[in-house]
């Protein structure tokens, strides 16, 4: 690959920057750009050397440098290496990156160092999130949580099930491949490893889904018709006015979102326009974000108006908006035509949003959701592992039916296998499309 650099810390004054290179021609920029205060030659691995970086076309000092060389394959990509710590400040790294760009390197796009690392075999796609996921924490337990999948602790658990699928599929395709040489399979052996491997599944869903909210946050929407209180609530919730509040049905005309932490749980929260037929185009295209927003919501607060009977408005959106949900009836302050047991199968709390009342006991709601006090284990995963992980628990429970109905082991064996692959691509085994992974590494920042 050829040689890539970039500012690897936060611009701004500071005592420090560092500035990174990485690939096959590390070595031949830095004898363009570095000198070494003593000695002569190329700079040993892994040790410190104080020394200047000078400009390659003019040989001008810039800076007065620390210079650490890793040889390949003892670095963080895999590649030779190296970081240059020079001064802080907002002209000195952005001189020196210039240095080293007319040297022979490239810009690095965001989160190359790290995707040349997965590439390199380094770490794989879990470790790899995880760097950006504690760079981006905003809580100790998002620290932790980050710090468990950066060490390899969560990807030595999918590693260790990667291994109990590869034992049973050797298994059941030696019996299909050499039926006449290897002896049947018993039945009860094949449903105890199908057994074993959905309830392996499901515990890194049900562990992984509960934790994620602490470092990817949680997105909740506040849905409803018109002038049901979404404002108010919303304002309520976050402590402060943030939207503007009048007895005009629509005011609300677009998303509005602000995020706060609770408990140590980074959460978005979303006022949207009100749901009805639209008046205008203006408000037309506000109920559709709100209506997409609602299928990307982690959670959805559904308000409705209790002082009167349910509407139309309401039975299309209890109809409608995807769980998980919360009811929320509001104004209770004005009387109650509805009450929490008309609406059946759901978790309904009362309050009065312009009141206050009832405000705690929703919150404490939302956070019964999000907590999941039940689930114990440091084990978290994105929104994308944790429906490659629910593929894989499809695939699974559909092999199981048709083995149960009687289909032949091959049949079992296809699907087992394409839950595998699910795995596999979570920890980045499988191949996985460019596009793919420039889009997760796009998160990162430059440098990383």
């Amino acid at each position: 690959m050829d040689t890539i650099a970039a500012i690897a810390t936060p611009p701004g004054v500071a005592a420090i920057a560092i500035v990174r290179i990485s690939g096959e021609d590390t070595l031949k920029v830095l004898e363009k750009v570095f000198v070494r205060k003593k000695g002569k030659g190329r700079p040993p691995s892994h040790k410190v050397i104080l020394g200047y970086i000078v400009d390659p076309e003019t040989h001008s000092v810039i800076d007065e440098v620390l210079l650490t060389f890793m040889k390949s394959p003892r670095s963080y990509t895999g590649e030779d290496m190296a970081e240059i710590s020079c001064h802080g400040g907002k002209l000195v790294p952005k001189l020196v990156l210039r240095a080293v760009l007319k040297a022979g390197a490239r810009l690095a796009e965001p989160g190359e160092f790290t995707k040349r690392a997965f590439l390199n075999g380094k770490m794989d796609l879990i470790r790899a999130r995880g760097v950006l996921e504690i760079i981006e924490a905003e809580t100790e337990k998002a620290v932790l949580l980050a710090r468990e999948r950066l060490l390899g602790h969560t990807s030595e658990k999918l590693a260790e099930l990667r291994e109990n699928y590869l034992s049973f599929l050797k298994d059941l395709e030696a019996r299909i491949d050499f039926e006449e040489d290897v002896p049947q399979i018993s039945e009860d052996y094949i449903g105890k490893k199908l057994q074993e491997l959905r309830e392996n599944l499901e515990n890194l869903i049900k562990t992984g889904e509960a934790n994620r909210y602490y470092f990817e946050g949680a997105r909740i929407a506040i849905l409803g018709k018109p002038n049901v209180g979404k404002s108010t609530l919303f304002n309520d919730l976050l402590g402060q006015e943030r939207a503007i509040v009048t007895e005009e049905a629509g005011t609300t005309r677009d998303i509005i979102s602000e995020s706060v932490i609770w408990n140590g749980i980074p959460l978005t929260l979303y006022d949207t326009a009100g749901v009805r037929e639209a008046e205008g185009k203006v408000e037309s295209i506000g109920i559709e974000r709100a209506l997409e927003l609602s299928k990307r919501a982690d959670l959805r607060l559904l308000l409705i108006d209790c002082s009167s009977p349910l509407t139309s408005e309401d039975m299309r959106l209890l109809e409608t908006v995807e769980k998980p949900r919360i009811i929320v009836l509001n104004k209770i302050d004005l009387g109650e035509k509805i009450k929490p047991g008309d609406i059946e199968g759901e978790t309904v709390v009362e309050v009065s949003a312009l009141k206050g009342t009832g405000v705690s006991e929703l919150r404490q709601k939302i956070m019964e959701f999000l907590e999941r006090p039940e689930v114990t284990g440091t084990i978290a995963f994105t929104r994308r592992e944790g429906e490659l992980l629910r593929e894989a628990l499809r695939e699974l429970k559909e092999g199981t039916e048709r083995w149960m109905e009687g289909f032949p082991l091959d049949i079992l064996s296809f699907h087992v296998r394409k839950s595998l692959e699910k795995l596999e691509l979570l920890l980045g085994i499988s191949d996985i499309p460019e596009e793919t992974l420039s889009r997760i590494f796009s998160e990162f920042c430059i440098g990383k």
